[in-house]
């Protein structure tokens, strides 16, 4: 008897790569744990003394979402307010 055939229905319900996770509303959440891994896993290489690891890798995690913030505000702003102005579109 093997794993597959004990746990039988519940592992053929979920199928990683071809039934992705239905998070298309809340896919800004993933930016957290995307931001923090990143942070630990660059920090890992590069940190020379690893007593303060966690103070550069909260820090760095930190870097990654306010960047991630201003990179949207200003795709924002672009779209929004400055492509417009550039381009009107005209009334009909």
């Amino acid at each position: 008897m093997n794993l597959a055939t004990f746990l039988g229905p519940f592992v053929a319900a979920y199928t990683p790569f071809v039934d992705p996770v239905n998070l298309h509303r809340q896919w800004y959440l993933l930016l957290l744990p995307l931001a923090l891994l990143t942070a630990v896993a660059y920090k890992a290489v590069r940190t020379r003394d690893m007593r303060r690891y966690p103070v550069e890798v909260l820090v760095m995690a930190a870097q990654i979402l306010l960047g991630m913030i201003a990179l949207a505000l200003g795709f924002l702003v672009f779209v929004e307010v400055l492509i417009p102005l550039l381009a009107p579109t005209p009334r009909v």
